[in-house]
């Protein structure tokens, strides 16, 4: 039998991110947070509103610099996807998800339109749909990317 070989696509050691208010006081958001990410896992990021959630996730796509620790990142390629939608409203859902891809494969398309449930709305338009909707587009931007980090 083989050996299993895991490869680490994320490894962060000692995050620290403290951010200075309005009225000069410091604020601690993050302290010596340790996390490894294995390729082919699934990791959820559970805390109280407020507790830097959205911040780490900022700082491992490289958006914020940490105040102290390191962020190793061995990812092939990732995709940061705002908690706000990020579609392009004078564009359809085919374009949106195809933004800025040279090539495309028609039937790896339609298969990804289909996984996030947009199955028969690829020409429409989001600038009148839900939120979810336009998350839908979001998530198939990052599966047409192949980002084996989201």
């Amino acid at each position: 039998m083989g050996v299993a070989v895991i490869n680490t696509i994320l490894n962060i050691e000692g995050l620290t991110k403290d951010y200075t208010d309005r009225t000069g006081h410091v604020v601690h958001l993050l302290e010596e947070i340790d996390l490894s990410i294995n390729e082919g896992e699934f990791t959820t990021i559970l805390a109280p509103t407020g507790a830097g959630k959205s911040s780490l996730l900022k700082l491992i796509a490289g958006l914020e610099t940490p105040s102290s620790g390191k962020v190793e990142d061995n990812s092939k390629k990732k995709v940061f996807i705002p908690s706000q939608p990020s579609s392009f409203p004078w564009l359809n859902v085919k374009e949106n998800i195809l933004f800025n891809i040279p090539d495309s494969n028609n039937t790896e398309l339609q298969e990804i339109i289909n996984f996030v449930g947009l199955e028969g709305y690829k020409d429409h338009y989001p600038h009148n749909k839900s939120l979810g909707f336009r998350f839908r587009i979001s998530l198939a931007r990052a599966m047409i990317n192949e980002a084996n980090l989201i």
